[in-house]
Parts: C-alpha cells; sequence; structure tokens
C-alpha cells in the first residue's frame, strides 16, 4: 500500500477510486523498500544543481545515471554508477561519481545515455554549444581510444545541443538534438569516435520542417536500421510533435509521411520528448501538451509508414491528466506490449514524479495502482527524466529533487510487475 509519509498526496488522489476497483488485482508499483532509503535514492554530486537525465540498466543489473553537475556559471558531465540496492558503487570512478569538463569551460551537460555491448557507456549531450559525446571504460575512466582521447565535439555552426543517442547493430552511434535552435540535426560517428562521412553531408545532417525553431528530442533505430527521431516544430504557442524518418545513409525516407517528415497539431502548445518502437514496427511518442497555465501528457502512435494508428487512443493520440500540470518526458515498453510513461505533475506546492502505465491499445491499465498512475513526493520539486524497467519487471525513474539548497539526481524503484 502507498503510505502517507512516503507518498501522501498518492493516497489523497485515489481515495475516491478505492471502492470502485475493490475486487480487482493490482500491481501497486509501491516503492521497492529493498532500494535505497524506502525505495528512493538522492545522490549530491558536487554542485548546487545536480540532474540527472538519462539512465541505463547495465547487463550485470547495475544501473547508472547521467546528466549535468556545477553552478549556474560552470557545468560538466556527470555520471553516476548504483549497485542492485541502490547504494553506490564506489569502484566506479571517484567513490561511484564520475565529472568530465569536456569544453574546459561552461555548459557541459549529459542529455543521453547508451551502454555498449562490451560494457563500455557512452554520453551524449552539448559542451559549450556543440554536441559532445564521451565513451567511458567499465571502472568509470575515459576511453582514450576514443575520439580525442576519450571526447568529441561537433559544431553545426550555431549553439548546438545532441538530446539522444542509439546504436546501430554495428556498433556506430547516432546522435539527435538541434542545430542553431532552429532545425533538427543528427551525426553519426564510427566505433572510434570519428564523424561518418558516408552519412549526410560529411556526417551530419540537419532537417528544417519550418523557419521556426525544430528541436528532436528522441531517437529510435528500426530493425531494417532506419532512423526514427522525434521533438518539436515552431515555437510557444503553437509547436507540435515532429517526426522524421531517415534512411540508412541519412536521406529522408520519402516513404515516411509527407516526403519524409510528419507533424500532429494538438491545439496547443505540442513536444515529442520519447520515442520508442514496438515489436510489430510501430512507433510510439510520448511528451506533453500545455496551454501555459495547464497541460497534459500526450502520445501517439504510428503506423510504418507515419500515419496515425487509429486503433490507439483516440484517432492515435492520447491525453492524460495526472491532475495538475503534466509532463511526460520518458517511456519505455514493456516485454509484454504495456508502456510505463514518466514525467512530473504539479500538486501545489511541489512537482512530484509521475509514472503511469498503459495497455498497448493506449487504455488505461487500471491493474496498475488502482487507476493506472502512481506520484512520488521528494518534499521538493522532483521531475523524472527518464525510466527503465528491469528484466523482472521493477520499473527505475531517474530525474531530479529540487530544494533551496539546490538541486540533486533522484531515483525510484517501483516493485511492480504484472498482476
Amino acid at each position: 500500500m502507498t503510505t502517507k509519509g512516503e507518498n501522501g498526496r498518492v493516497l489523497r488522489f485515489f481515495v475516491a477510486s478505492l471502492t470502485l476497483f475493490s475486487g480487482a488485482v493490482y500491481a501497486t508499483a509501491d516503492l521497492d523498500l529493498d532500494f535505497g532509503t524506502g525505495g528512493k535514492v538522492i545522490t549530491d554530486i558536487s554542485g548546487r544543481f545536480d540532474e540527472a537525465r538519462a539512465l541505463v540498466i547495465q547487463a550485470d543489473g547495475r544501473i547508472v545515471a547521467a546528466g549535468v553537475t556545477g553552478t549556474g556559471s560552470s557545468q560538466d558531465f556527470a555520471l553516476v554508477r548504483y549497485n542492485t540496492d541502490g547504494a553506490l558503487d564506489r569502484s566506479f570512478g571517484v567513490e561511484g561519481t564520475v565529472i568530465t569538463d569536456v569544453s574546459r569551460g561552461r555548459g557541459d551537460a549529459v542529455w543521453a545515455l547508451a551502454v555498449q555491448e562490451d560494457g563500455k557507456l557512452l554520453a551524449a549531450g552539448v559542451a559549450d554549444g556543440d554536441f559532445a559525446l564521451a565513451r567511458y571504460n567499465t571502472d568509470g575512466s575515459l576511453d582514450t581510444q576514443f575520439g580525442n582521447a576519450g571526447t568529441i565535439t561537433t559544431d553545426f555552426g550555431g549553439d548546438d545541443r545532441a538530446h539522444a543517442l542509439a546504436l546501430q547493430s554495428d556498433g556506430q552511434i547516432v546522435v539527435a538534438g538541434f542545430a542553431d535552435r532552429l532545425d533538427f540535426a543528427l551525426a553519426r560517428y564510427g566505433v572510434d569516435g570519428r564523424l561518418d562521412a558516408q552519412f549526410g553531408n560529411e556526417g551530419k545532417v540537419i532537417t528544417s520542417f519550418s523557419n521556426q525553431p525544430d528541436t528532436a528530442f528522441a531517437l529510435a533505430i528500426q530493425s531494417d536500421g532506419r532512423i526514427v527521431a522525434a521533438g518539436a516544430t515552431r515555437g510557444f504557442p503553437s509547436a507540435q510533435y515532429a517526426l522524421a524518418r531517415y534512411n540508412t545513409n541519412g536521406s529522408l525516407d520519402k516513404d515516411f509521411g509527407a516526403v519524409g517528415i510528419v507533424t500532429i497539431d494538438f491545439d496547443r502548445d505540442a513536444r515529442a520528448h520519447a520515442l520508442a518502437i514496438q515489436w510489430d514496427g510501430k512507433i510510439l511518442t510520448g511528451g506533453f501538451v500545455n496551454n501555459g497555465s495547464s497541460g497534459d501528457a500526450a502520445f501517439t502512435r504510428h503506423n510504418a509508414n507515419g500515419t496515425l494508428d487509429r486503433t490507439f487512443g483516440i484517432g492515435g493520440r492520447l491525453l492524460t491528466d495526472f491532475g495538475g500540470r503534466n509532463f511526460g518526458n520518458a517511456l519505455a515498453i514493456q516485454s509484454d506490449g504495456r508502456f510505463v510513461v514518466a514525467g512530473a505533475d504539479d500538486f501545489p506546492p511541489y512537482y512530484d514524479f509521475a509514472l503511469a502505465r498503459y495497455q498497448s491499445d493506449g487504455s488505461r491499465d487500471l491493474t496498475f495502482s488502482r487507476d493506472g498512475t502512481v506520484l512520488t513526493e521528494f518534499g521538493g520539486n522532483s521531475w523524472i527524466n527518464a525510466i527503465a524497467v528491469q528484466s523482472d519487471g521493477r520499473i527505475i525513474a531517474a530525474g531530479y529533487v529540487r530544494q533551496p539548497s539546490g538541486a540533486d539526481f533522484a531515483l525510484v524503484r517501483y516493485a511492480s510487475g504484472a498482476p
């Protein structure tokens, strides 16, 4: 059961539903008491501003979270590795943490993370206005055989940032984000960190949806090697979901949507922040719609040709109101086809971790914490940026908790599986 001390607002949020579903069997998404302290882990790395933005689970079950540490004037890549019980893995870096100053300046941050088959870790993000990549050995040291002694930066000619990272089956590395805050930008690198000259224009691809800002936030690679990126086109208050699919050489796939691109208008500011490919090849996106004062988590599902899958939600779209101002930042598809979405929910005075699970058709999974949603509070503004599902079905969420003294990495594990 959810307790008031851990999730007081969760209990109040669900009280009206208790009698309606009292005869069902539930996967209650209780906090996993074998993880950290009462299911939660908070890590203060080094600075006033520590935020986890990416998450992976290694083959041995250890957990790596990555993001940023620093102050308002100086920020660095930050990685933290945890044992399966949530304790810091002190064999990694310095007592479990790794800090990398990529640009030798300001403005470095990890936005995406992946683990290679050999166990090495790849982190992608931004370094002083350029795409940035770093590769780490299994002990957290930089892999000096990659790029320039372990790191590489790529300049698209302006203020650039990588938000997403995916590994091809041949080990090549694809990264997506924005170029000069105006267009989708992709880059592909060989296993040694060099730009792949066979991809786009000497390793780079830029895609413009409009004459307004376009940003890719998420990336996935299909089983046939084609690359899908999702994000937003146009700015507030009229942003739209934006998707693009690319052939293996970086050219737009003209069999997808209109000449390779798809936009979805929700009649409100809308941005796709997460992306996954289902086993049947359908494309699932997650994000949010927002009118400035309120918002909902929002999802779309697309057929292989980019059209909306009208068997999903309402005409291929789905909105979820957790009860406050909501954001869907990350999603993961379970082995049974159900999917979990995570982000944040505004229940004054704080934002809380927010989680929801859905059946494969987009209907709320009412066996999951009674109405399909769960909120977790930390006593300060908290936000999920990444989630992952363990092989045993337990769900890990990573983000941050922010209090007057500063922000720290925050992780939660839910002892939840199929009912």
